[in-house]
């Protein structure tokens, strides 16, 4: 298996920006359903919703891994594949973040139909809650700079303004991450 820090020269690759649209589609739906959950007011409803925003944030994170792998000339990786490419990335810093570093545990994560329901007191919900919005966001602004660096600004800005009217906030979210990446690389 090739690594992604392993390819040196990206510049070649060519890719379905439809293909990409998708895969960056499905990591924005998913941060989407994240951030969603937080503003319901009720409290069973928010300790409920905790069961399924580690899935969220998880597969928001997977899915702009998989679309940067994609522009990186990797055809459709396995999870585990992706696991592995994500573990190592940060292993070599490439998440730069210290809210990012529980990522080395990637590595040893494995698949299981029967995972543990997640019981948090009530007082540490919405906490919680923005430790998982905060991962996703900032690993999925690692992905979507490199995936910016790969494709091309332009390109990268117009598959952003292609998302649907729903993810196009403005304080977070794939717009927002287009704005601070764009700014970032014009530097």
């Amino acid at each position: 298996m090739a690594y992604l820090h392993q390819i040196e020269d990206h510049s070649a690759v060519a890719f379905d920006p439809q293909r990409l649209y998708k895969l960056l589609l499905n990591s924005w739906s998913a941060e989407y359903a994240l951030s969603i959950t937080p503003v319901a007011d009720d409290a069973d409803y928010q300790q409920l919703a905790l069961s399924w925003q580690l899935p969220q944030a998880y597969y928001a994170g997977l899915f702009s891994a998989k679309a940067l792998m994609f522009t990186k000339g990797f055809s459709m990786p396995i999870t585990p594949e992706i696991h592995a490419q994500v573990a190592i990335l940060a292993e070599e810093g490439f998440y730069n973040d210290q809210k990012i570093d529980r990522l080395k545990k990637l590595r040893t994560y494995t698949s299981s139909s029967a995972e543990p329901a997640i019981s948090v007191p009530l007082s540490q919900v919405e906490s919680t809650q923005k430790i998982l919005g905060l991962w996703a966001d900032e690993m999925m602004m690692a992905h979507e700079r490199a995936i910016c660096l790969v494709i091309g600004c332009a390109e990268y800005n117009r598959l952003v303004l292609m998302a649907p009217e729903y993810l196009q906030y403005p304080f977070s979210g794939p717009k927002y991450r287009a704005r601070v990446i764009l700014r970032e690389l014009q530097k």
